[in-house]
């Protein structure tokens, strides 16, 4: 994953938190296919145009979607653990590289950084979906968004304030990275970093802002005047299409 375990253990705390954070950094694109396929099948059956006659609220509607696509989109880092668990198992690994199984890092590496990155992502994501309904700027949403993430992250460590560095990185890795980079091999091998300081604020930054996106897409979605479908280019086009020529009609001459 890019940095060396040296004297750690292959399922290490420390290493089991750092696998859970980078994998929410390298699975955004399929957070963007899980959440792009709730957030605009209906609109992709044009089965949206009988759910926006009927009386459902348009929060429960864009809620329930945005709660299962991002329950869903939780569930495949989870394999992270299944992973560690069962690699120790195996015949061909060196028994003295693994230490016992971190229960604890597990849940606190879920609770630090699937949940957070997966909500955030999935805010960003879903509220394009709803506005654009666009395969293509969706998935190029998510990769602005990794690529923007590699920006700040390179003027991150130019930065002499901590803190700040701290607070900059959506994904919580340069939180994690400051507030372990001075843990022993001995402390790594054993002890997991809990949701707490400046991790923690990080969180509390993040996923807020990711929801407030959310809530400013789902206050400009408008059943009745979306209920055509398509971006506003295609509904200029029909609009010009239907509008009356102003050009006099040719005469004839028989």
């Amino acid at each position: 994953m890019g940095a060396s375990l040296g004297n750690l253990h292959r399922n290490a705390p420390y290493v089991i938190q750092r696998w859970y954070g980078i994998i929410s950094i390298i699975g955004l694109l399929m957070t963007t296919a899980i959440v792009n396929a709730s957030a605009t099948r209906d609109f992709a059956s044009n089965a949206h145009q009988i759910v926006f006659t009927t009386s459902v609220r348009r929060f429960d509607y864009l809620f329930g979607r945005f709660y299962g696509a991002a329950l869903a989109a939780t569930i495949p880092p989870l394999g992270i653990t299944v992973g560690i668990v069962l690699a120790q198992f195996m015949p061909w690994v060196d028994p003295q590289r693994w230490g016992p199984v971190h229960g604890g890092a597990h849940l606190q590496s879920i609770v630090a950084f699937v949940i957070p990155n997966t909500i955030f992502v999935s805010a960003i994501v879903f509220s394009i979906a709803i506005l654009t309904r666009s395969t293509v700027q969706r998935f190029l949403g998510s990769i602005l968004l990794l690529v923007a993430w590699g920006v700040s992250n390179s003027l991150i460590d130019n930065l002499d304030n901590e803190r700040l560095s701290m607070l900059l990185d959506p994904f919580g890795l340069e939180a994690f990275g400051t507030m372990t980079k001075y843990w022993t091999p001995a402390e790594r091998n054993r002890q997991a970093l809990g949701l707490e300081g400046m991790l923690l604020v990080n969180r509390l930054v993040w996923v807020p802002v990711g929801l407030a996106v959310l809530g400013l897409a789902c206050m400009r979605l408008r059943f009745e005047e979306r209920a055509s479908g398509g971006s506003w280019w295609s509904r200029w086009r029909r609009s010009r299409a239907a509008a009356p020529s102003s050009e006099p009609a040719p005469r004839s001459f028989t």
